[in-house]
């Protein structure tokens, strides 16, 4: 360009030069000055967008180190994105309030009206809860649905419908523990049946106390196995358990072929005792005969035990050792029933009827006088209680303490009435009353 300055503006020489016709191309230097203006307007609009991005990062940086000993105090911060954020974490508005800090006049009412199906168990009860279960072993409705047991509609049974409603019985049948929670863990170490092992040891020792075999069995040091017994194989321990009140006695023990075992054979024979046992190789005749003239205790006890059953489905191990304890215990008080001469010879199956009978009474008889039962039920309890006169004897009132509007006369009329009707118990006037004598309130 310098060279251009120099001339100015005289241009005559090239212009001599060039004919009329000629003309200078300059359209290739004015393109790329285009091009190049452009590229240097994209260039800074870039550096102005860098600028103020690195202005922006500036003032965050400021921000933070100015708010270093004020972190505390600042409810916001900004990220990179300028991106509102809060320093302390959400919490919303409406919050369910917890039972107990509700505090209003309806309150102390709230709390004392609870389900009758969620009250204490009482003694009366859990006999009527075991009476119950012995007459589903009776009707061999131990697999039924509990639907269908307090069925309403005819096909259930009316005396279990008598004893407890369907959702007492389902919610004993769910809830029934036999040891303490609390220290269940503990107890569990030394003990894997920890939930069921103290029913069961009462339950043996009641057996034990209530059928003597003899004098000879008898035996002081309880039924604990040893430390030398438990290195044995776990049905070896159970033929040790229940066979130690005969230690010493010379008794013969018979057991199928599971217990079966020459060890087993050689610890009775040290503790005073033979024994038979079911072994499926064997094929001498005369091990057969023995075993089964001697099986009574064993297979005839499964047999009778099945036969009436309470047993239920269930998913808890205890609950299915309970239903067992209660078959066998049923077992034994037939058993024993039959060792009294004076007794009469009866049925096992009318013994466990008359049996479950007399565990619920004393369930009917309180049902009976309860005056918010349906009246239907308590006219079956009554008829089951042989009582064909119970219906004079409820607790009836015959007037109320405070009056009531008659349930016949129309409601615009706001008729008060302090006087019940004797069968419904629903209050009437007077005027809507019939006279009758006694007699003819007898007969109808």
């Amino acid at each position: 360009m310098k060279w251009y300055e120099e001339l100015g503006s005289d241009c005559s020489d090239i212009e001599a030069d060039c004919d009329e016709n000629h003309v200078i191309l300059d359209s290739e230097h004015k393109a790329d000055s285009k091009m190049s203006s452009e590229v240097e307007e994209e260039t800074n609009e870039f550096n102005r967008e860098r600028e103020n991005e690195e202005m922006l990062e500036e003032e965050n940086s400021r921000e933070i180190e100015d708010s270093d000993g004020e972190n505390d105090n600042k409810k916001y911060y900004y990220g990179k994105n300028r991106y509102k954020w809060s320093s302390e974490p959400a919490t919303s508005i409406r919050r369910r309030r917890a039972q107990e800090n509700i505090v209003g006049k309806n309150a102390p009412n709230m709390i004392k009206k609870t389900s009758p199906t969620l009250k204490d168990l009482d003694k009366i009860e859990l006999y009527a809860f075991l009476g119950l279960l012995a007459f589903t072993s009776l009707f061999k409705s131990n697999n039924e649905s509990i639907s269908t047991l307090f069925a309403t509609n005819g096909t259930g049974r009316e005396m279990i419908r008598c004893i407890m409603s369907k959702e007492r019985f389902a919610f004993l049948l769910t809830c029934l523990r036999f040891d303490n929670p609390e220290d269940r863990i503990m107890r569990r170490f030394s003990d894997s049946a920890a939930p069921i092992t103290e029913i069961f040891e009462l339950f043996v020792k009641n057996c034990q106390t209530s059928y003597v075999l003899g004098d000879s069995g008898k035996n002081s040091d309880g039924n604990y196995l040893s430390a030398e017994d438990k290195k044995y194989s776990k049905p070896t321990q159970a033929v040790l358990y229940l066979t130690k009140p005969l230690y010493h006695t010379n008794r013969s023990v018979t057991f199928d072929n599971w217990f079966t075992s020459i060890e087993l054979v050689k610890i009775l024979k040290e503790k005073g005792l033979t024994c038979i046992g079911d072994d499926l190789n064997s094929k001498k005749p005369y091990i057969i005969t023995d075993y089964n003239s001697t099986k009574g205790g064993v297979d005839a006890l499964d047999e009778k035990c099945a036969k009436f059953s309470c047993n239920r489905r269930t998913c808890r191990w205890p609950m299915a050792i309970f239903y067992q304890l209660f078959d066998i215990s049923t077992v034994n008080a037939y058993i024993m029933y039959e060792s009294y001469r004076d007794n009469n010879l009866l049925q096992r199956s009318v013994f466990l009827e008359k049996l479950a009978f007399q565990l619920v009474t004393p369930e009917l008889e309180h049902s009976s006088t309860n005056p918010y039962i349906q009246r239907n039920l308590r006219l079956t309890i009554l008829r089951i209680l042989d009582n064909p006169e119970g219906e004079n004897h409820e607790t009836k009132l015959e007037k109320l303490e405070k009056k009531k509007n008659c349930f016949l006369c129309p409601y615009k009329l706001k008729r008060r009435t302090a006087y019940l009707c004797f069968n419904c118990q629903k209050p009437i006037c007077l005027e809507c009353a019939k006279k009758m004598c006694p007699e003819c309130t007898q007969n109808t």
